[in-house]
């Protein structure tokens, strides 16, 4: 009698927007054509992970998974969990298959380190091998991705920008780690130029050593592609005056909002560079990490350029406009030669500034373009001080200056001077 071959179980645990919907569709719709190759793909629905999730996690601790809604709220019924748990038996006993594929990637995220070993222990069989798939996609593509997927799950812009998404590898892969073992557990990097044939779909098929098997897409099957800027702020906005109504309402919203939403036309959405640096910052130990793990740079090519500020941090070149404001008090009223229109205005005399003289000093320390305006003289002081244009220049006249015609960008002549000494004589009557 010779010995049953050998089965394997491959576990595809996500990560989450890494092509799993599109994997686990496709899988569901050619569950009779694998059937053909020996290949079984357990009868839970297109995905697998909230069955299993609901089969392993803690009754006890049941609560942390959130507002049970949707299929959620169906696998975590009794009866619905007596059902799941028999199908995967069903499928785990059946000596038939050759391989078994089962395929959530909410299993990275949602089960802890005690689940992921009781979910291990009822998958094991004698002669049964276990191979664990993980894709990892690079932190920024992951933190827009599962931005949008958020918003859609009722989380406002706020929350995500507070808190934003991260991938979290050594969280997620290490429970798989420690019970599975480090050699079970593959890890592929989602990019296009690791990707075979830049395909998510035939990468996996390569995963589980099917790579010429050819499998037909659904139909019916809408493509998750990204919501626009626009769509993302109409999302944000129902989901804060939802939640004033209850933290957990907008959560539930109408099936029809998310199509409807989805067709709002404008640029893609796309994250704040404010954010990018900070989902950087914050994954850049996780990154480091994955690399060791693989024994190269995962994402060589989206590692942010040197000098990228973080949020908060003044961009370079400072303040706007400093550099502005100390050219207008720069030089003297003699050599500056601009007009004074656009200089700040100073009422002649006024202030230190001015100096106790004789009669040549009058008020045309602020001189505009070299024209002697008409001057005001204020109450009390020599009628000298108060003389001068009535444009402030830019300039500042030294002690004696005007007694030799000189005010503000050129010499005055002598027909200037006597004007302004004869207006000073009025004054002084």
């Amino acid at each position: 009698m010779s010995e049953a071959p050998a089965r394997r179980i491959y576990l595809h645990i996500g990560q989450h927007k890494t092509g799993t919907t599109w994997i686990q569709n496709v899988l569901d719709h050619n569950r009779a054509r694998l059937a053909e190759r020996g290949i079984c793909y357990p009868d839970l629905g297109a995905c697998h992970g909230w069955p299993l999730v609901f089969l392993f996690a803690r009754e006890d601790d049941i609560d942390r998974l959130g507002p049970m809604i949707g299929q959620r709220r169906r696998h975590s019924n009794p009866r619905r969990k007596a059902q799941n748990r028999a199908i995967l038996d069903a499928a785990l006993d059946d000596p038939t298959w050759r391989k078994i594929v089962i395929s959530g990637e909410q299993l990275c995220d949602m089960l802890r380190w005690n689940e992921v070993r009781a979910m291990g222990e009822a998958l094991r069989r004698e002669g049964t091998e276990i191979k664990v798939i993980f894709y990892a996609r690079e932190p920024l593509g992951y933190a827009a991705s599962m931005t949008q997927q958020r918003l859609k799950a009722g989380l406002t812009l706020d929350e995500l920008r507070a808190e934003p998404p991260t991938p979290d590898y050594k969280r997620r892969l290490q429970k798989y780690f420690e019970f599975f073992g480090r050699e079970t557990v593959e890890i592929r990097v989602y990019d296009r130029q690791r990707l075979k044939d830049g395909d998510v779909l035939a990468d996996f098929l390569d995963a589980i050593d099917e790579p010429d098997l050819a499998l037909d897409a659904p139909a019916s099957l809408a493509s998750n592609s990204s919501m626009s800027g626009r769509a993302a702020r109409l999302l944000d906005l129902r989901n804060r005056l939802f939640k004033r109504i209850s933290p957990t309402f907008a959560r539930r919203h109408p099936p029809w909002i998310m199509p409807s939403i989805a067709r709002v036309p404008g640029p893609r959405f796309a994250l704040t560079k404010g954010l990018k640096a900070e989902v950087t910052r914050r994954s850049r130990r996780d990154v480091a990490w994955l690399g060791r793990q693989l024994g190269f740079a995962p994402f060589p090519s989206t590692q942010p350029a040197d000098g990228t500020a973080a949020p908060g941090e003044t961009p370079a070149g400072g303040k706007a406009g400093a550099g502005k404001r100390r050219r207008k008090g720069q030089g003297k009223g003699e050599g500056a030669g601009r007009p004074g229109g656009p200089g700040r205005k100073r009422a002649a005399g006024a202030g230190p500034r001015r100096r106790r003289g004789g009669e040549g000093q009058g008020g045309a320390g602020k001189a505009g373009a070299g024209k002697a305006g008409p001057g005001r003289a204020g109450p009390g002081n020599a009628g000298a001080n108060r003389v001068g244009p009535g444009k402030a220049g830019p300039g500042k006249v030294g002690p004696g200056r005007v007694g030799e015609g000189k005010a503000g960008a050129g010499k005055v002549g002598a027909r200037r001077a006597g004007a302004r000494r004869r207006a000073a004589g009025k004054v002084a009557t």
